[in-house]
């Protein structure tokens, strides 16, 4: 139970749920630790990051596919590991129009983050294109990383990416990805504008954030927010993020291709998962392994995904008929249902002919 990420404390109070009472367990919470503890010296008997790449080869061997790359330091420590599998890789040349990159993720022993490359498949459920541990939020670590990325996939280029913020990554990405739109993850922004910005002013500036108007408009009614709500407090925040408008402003932004994503909290279910069981104590194999139980139940959730399309057709409910019974055969449900709103916004306003 604790190779599939559960808590060592939950899995003792399940074994003594089972006996019925803490006298009646084989064992008491101190042995039980001692025996997952012994199990992951076995497991590092050649040192942490000698252990992850060993597992890198052994999936190597086993999938031809599979796709690592590491470097070391002077010192031959690792500092970056980047991998991906053989159905990540179709995975993104099939749905890797837009990446979401977090690196927020540093709940490690090492403190090293843990960076996972990730989209939305055919359901728009989250699916997972690779992911990567590095050592540093450097840009040239960043521009290894994106480099890397686009070996593992044939230099198939997203049209699109969204980050969490980091200033490295962004210099990464236009030195790497130059020509492709990328946005800042708008749930981050959320969080800053709560911190640094009079509550009275959130209407206003999420006005901004997520409703385009020409770029003459938005300046216009920049000046104006500026004008009427900055204090000696906001005003270096402010002029920060006036700089970086073309990465969060919806009058930017509307000419790029982002499949309705503005945030990276879309790829909720990885961050759930991943959330849910990782602590400071964990090691590099620790969180490969938890990571590939991640995937694990995502792809069985995409694999019922997949048969209940296979099964059913959404209800038609417009006077569109035609159109929407061949969408409903054409699209999977998540999809045919985003179409099905804008056809019932669309009969509100005109009506619908069919001829």
């Amino acid at each position: 139970m604790a190779g599939a990420g559960i808590r060592k404390h939950i899995i003792f109070d399940n074994i003594v749920s089972r006996y019925g009472s803490y006298a009646k367990s084989p064992f008491q919470r101190t042995k039980l630790y001692n025996m997952c503890y012994r199990e992951k010296m076995k497991l590092l008997a050649q040192g942490d990051a000698a252990t992850a790449v060993g597992i890198m080869l052994t999936r190597k061997d086993r999938d031809p596919d599979f796709f690592f790359e590491h470097t070391v330091d002077a010192e031959g420590r690792l500092q970056n590991l980047f991998r991906c599998d053989s159905q990540s890789r179709r995975d993104y040349l099939d749905y890797g129009d837009v990446v979401v990159f977090d690196s927020t993720y540093k709940m490690n022993r090492y403190g090293m983050p843990f960076i996972p490359f990730v989209g939305l498949n055919n359901h728009r459920c989250t699916t997972v294109f690779a992911c990567a541990i590095v050592s540093d939020e450097t840009e040239a670590t960043y521009v290894w990383l994106l480099n890397t990325s686009l070996k593992a996939n044939c230099q198939k280029r997203p049209k699109s990416v969204i980050i969490d913020g980091d200033a490295a990554m962004i210099r990464a990405i236009r030195k790497v990805l130059s020509d492709v739109w990328h946005r800042l993850c708008s749930w981050h922004i959320e969080k800053n504008m709560q911190k640094h910005l009079n509550h009275k002013s959130l209407k206003e500036f999420r006005a901004l954030l997520y409703y385009a108007t020409t770029h003459k408009v938005f300046e216009e009614r920049w000046a104006a927010f500026v004008r009427k709500w900055q204090t000696e407090k906001t005003k270096t925040w402010l002029h920060r993020m006036y700089r970086k408008r073309t990465l969060w402003a919806a009058s930017y932004l509307s000419g790029g291709f982002f499949l309705g994503m503005r945030s990276n909290q879309r790829s909720e279910s990885l961050n759930s998962s991943l959330h849910l069981h990782l602590d400071y104590g964990m090691t590099i194999v620790d969180m490969i392994v938890h990571y590939e139980n991640c995937i694990v139940r995502l792809r069985e959730n995409e694999a019922y995904d997949d048969y209940t399309a296979s099964q059913t057709l959404p209800v038609t409910v417009t006077e569109c008929q035609a159109i929407e019974s061949y969408a409903a055969k054409a699209f999977t449900q998540a999809n045919f249902y985003m179409l099905q709103q804008d056809m019932k916004k669309v009969q509100e306003i005109c009506g619908c002919v069919e001829e």
